[in-house]
């Protein structure tokens, strides 16, 4: 019997759709290869795979949310700026990518585009213990101690061994002069690591 225009329509349709399939298979095999290497500390390697990512797809927004973290990573702020904001542009509710935005926000000046960007990202993803973190510290340079010591202390009830979030909290706890929290805190710095130079300073001030 003779098909339809609809039906072959259909058919062309599928034939797409297992090209589309087949390609966004073998560039998640990519970026899982790729983010295996960044994992590792190959920042190199796992660049040159998400570029590749990129060049096939050039809006992909895993690729580049990574890219991005990796340009953060290695100091390229304003090309980090670029990959993530793009990443956004396709997925403007993506957790990770917002909390990486805020990140080279504040690296490039821009501490309060910063803070609304991962107040964000902590409200489409809570309690993700280096998010809290990182907004704690752009509130303390903001100079709202009071709300910095909030984030440290939601990202250390998520993560309690964290050095960096007891240094912070620490930190914070000393220009509210809460001195006696401050100590306890910065202590606890030097016993999770000893070699913390800054956490042993700060303490011993």
């Amino acid at each position: 019997r003779d098909q339809t225009e609809n039906e072959v329509l259909t058919a062309d349709q599928l034939d797409e759709e297992d090209g589309e399939a087949a390609n966004e298979e073998m560039l998640g095999s990519i970026i899982a290869q790729a983010n295996q290497l960044h994992r590792s500390g190959e920042l190199r390697k796992a660049e040159a795979l998400y570029r590749q990512v990129l060049h096939f797809d050039e809006d992909h927004v895993i690729a580049n949310n990574l890219l991005g973290l990796v340009c953060i990573q290695t100091r390229r702020f304003d090309e980090a700026l670029q990959h993530i904001e793009r990443a956004l542009k396709t997925a403007p509710d993506d957790a990770q990518a917002l909390a990486n935005l805020g990140v080279a926000l504040q690296e490039v000046g821009r501490p309060e585009d910063a803070a609304r960007h991962l107040e964000e990202s902590l409200r489409l993803a809570p309690n993700v213990p280096r998010v809290l973190n990182n907004l704690g510290s752009i509130y303390f340079l903001l100079g709202r101690a009071s709300e910095a010591i909030k984030c440290f202390q939601e990202s250390l009830a998520v993560q309690p061994g964290s050095v960096e979030a007891h240094f912070n909290l620490g930190s914070a706890l000393l220009q509210l002069r809460r001195y006696e929290e401050a100590v306890a805190n910065l202590e606890q710095c030097v016993r999770l690591r000893p070699e913390f130079e800054e956490g042993r300073n700060r303490f011993e001030k």
